[in-house]
């Protein structure tokens, strides 16, 4: 017998329960409509699933859409700025050797500054020098 389907000649009482323990008998057309309301609930609830995951769905390929157009934007603005670097460098070798020493001088002089071992540190966390370092004092 699958549950829910009334059987020929088959007409007794079922038991609903509040919770509480106390039930109260049903005939079988009321259990019939009790069964079909269940059944209308699980329907409309499958239903707004299906529709909450269509729409998730749709909602998840708009955000990768966009995700992949910035992510090629990016891309194409650092090819034009290393371009642009680039020729600046061809164009006046003497000054961007200027440039990158005067950076190197100003990095220099923050990290004395900053003391010894704090810069070793920073490095370290960086991954540009090796731990042991941290060992040495100067």
């Amino acid at each position: 017998m699958i549950w829910g389907q009334k059987h020929e000649g088959e007409d007794r009482p079922t038991v609903r329960s509040d919770g509480s323990g106390n039930g109260t008998l049903l005939g079988s057309g009321e259990a019939a409509e009790t069964i079909e309301r269940l059944r209308s609930g699980i329907d409309q609830a499958s239903r707004a699933m299906r529709d909450l995951t269509q729409v998730s769905g749709d909602w998840a390929h708009g955000v990768q859409e966009r995700v992949r157009d910035m992510a090629k934007e990016l891309s194409s603005q650092g090819e034009r700025a290393v371009g642009t670097v680039s020729r600046q460098v061809e164009h006046n070798p003497l000054t961007s050797l200027a440039v990158a020493f005067a950076v190197g001088v100003i990095c220099a002089s923050l990290i004395r500054r900053c003391g010894a071992k704090r810069a070793r540190l920073h490095l370290v966390d960086a991954g540009l020098a090796a731990p042991y370092l941290l060992v040495r004092d100067r």
